[in-house]
């Protein structure tokens, strides 16, 4: 039976995505890898509304999304200053002002920062309901749309060229998830199947598809395999969570040392990427949730 607190195909989806980037920054036989990129994005809608669907105090929503993100945001910038070096202000999430690049010794770690840009606003404005996101939606649906049509280019985000567009590009997919659960909520019956094999591969596909209409795909084909995703549940629910739980420290490590060293180095980066989860990044997690909670009931 699906499991009311978890989506097991959603979990497997993000995982094999992030590996979907693995292979891109590898050698880039998917030339569309970066579209696992945006569907990150449209699923933090998602689980986030899933999440956090009742009220929500803003100081402490952010306390725990730092909390969340910034472990492993930390590990991906340690990696790529010990591989190339660069600014240790970015220890602090601060961009490099002085590179083409926002952060140029792990330049995956962009969406990172977006992904913590998108929970401040969710923070803010979730409480007005979906009404509130609607302008974004249609806005940045737009202007995204239209850059997608006249360029080609849909991978916006890593260098300062173009950040205007790249922050449509975050909108327009954070909100499209925010709507999806909106629309699950109200219409989706949950079933379990393994039909949702399929749906967990079918992004990872579409980044192999050179030709693919960046517009059908952002607007038609990843959001229906989030909604298909969040209705199938996958049965084998022991891949779904590791494949989840190594989704972000593999995302957020491994482009320093593939770059480097090939696709020798994939294995390692698989294995360092558990190790990550289990041994520091989930501990770490749980004391600064704790520390931080008494601080904020001490103010």
């Amino acid at each position: 039976m699906p499991s009311p607190n978890r989506f097991d195909t959603l979990d497997a989806m993000r995982g094999l995505a992030a590996f979907a980037v693995v292979v891109y920054h590898t050698s880039r036989p998917n030339p569309l890898g970066y579209l696992a990129v945006d569907l990150f994005f449209i699923l933090s809608g998602f689980v986030l509304c899933h999440a956090y669907g009742g009220r929500i105090e803003l100081v402490n929503f952010i306390r725990i999304r730092l909390i969340r993100l910034y472990p492993m945001f930390l590990a991906g910038v340690l990696v790529g200053l010990a591989i190339r070096g660069g600014n240790p202000a970015s220890l602090l999430l601060v961009p490099d002002w002085t590179s083409e690049r926002l952060y140029p010794m792990n330049t995956a770690l962009w969406s990172v920062a977006y992904e913590l840009l998108a929970s401040i606003g969710f923070g803010l404005l979730y409480r007005f309901g979906w009404k509130a996101w609607l302008p974004f939606w249609a806005g940045s649906g737009l202007i995204w749309c239209s850059v997608l049509v006249q360029t080609g280019q849909g991978s916006l985000g890593m260098t300062w060229d173009g950040q205007e567009f790249a922050l449509a590009r975050l909108t327009f997919t954070f909100t499209t998830g925010i709507a999806l659960y909106w629309l699950f909520q109200r219409y989706g019956k949950r079933i379990e199947s393994h039909w949702a094999w399929l749906v967990c591969i079918a992004p990872v596909a579409l980044t192999f598809w050179a030709d693919l209409p960046l517009v059908l795909a952002l607007t038609i084909l990843l959001p229906a395999c989030v909604l298909a995703g969040a209705i199938i549940e996958l049965p084998a629910k022991r891949f779904a969570k590791l494949s989840g739980d190594i989704s972000y420290p593999l995302y957020a490590i491994h482009l320093p040392i593939v770059a480097l060293f090939g696709w020798i180095s994939v294995p390692i980066v698989l294995v360092a990427s558990f190790l990550l989860d289990r041994y520091i990044d989930r501990p770490v997690r749980r004391w600064l949730t704790a520390k931080t909670a008494r601080l904020v009931k001490a103010a």
